[in-house]
């Protein structure tokens, strides 16, 4: 290859050496740039420098989205019911909803079930 790492281009009398994308070139040859040192590599949680590029990934909880740097909670999102003041607990009623997008790969067990799509709300009326 010239005596170049990566790329060789002849010159008249010569040649230069270059690197491929996400590389440097270091004398005749190429270091790899750690794209997660710089703002953490456009990743929104984690960062995983690689040769010549970097992989985003999220924490416990979250879910990578399609364009490969945002991640989306998935835990469940709970409301806390309001309960007005009375002076009698007789015909009080008390709604709680849960709201919850499981990811992709979830896979329900014995006493569970997966929507068809999208997240799923459950209401409790007491």
């Amino acid at each position: 290859n010239g005596g170049c790492e990566q790329t060789c281009t002849n010159t008249p009398g010569s040649r230069v050496c270059s690197c491929r994308s996400g590389f440097v070139v270091e004398r005749n040859g190429c270091r790899d740039i750690d794209e997660c040192n710089t703002n953490n590599g456009g990743c929104e949680q984690t960062c995983t420098n690689t040769p010549g590029s970097r992989v985003c990934s999220c924490r416990s909880g979250f879910v990578l989205e399609s364009n490969g740097v945002t991640c989306r909670d998935t835990s469940p999102t709970t409301s806390t019911p309001t309960i007005p003041p009375t002076t009698s607990t007789e015909n009080l009623a008390v709604s709680i909803s849960v709201e919850y997008d499981p990811p992709a790969d979830f896979t329900p067990g014995p006493n569970e079930y997966r929507a068809a799509s999208g997240p799923v709300t459950v209401t409790c009326t007491a």
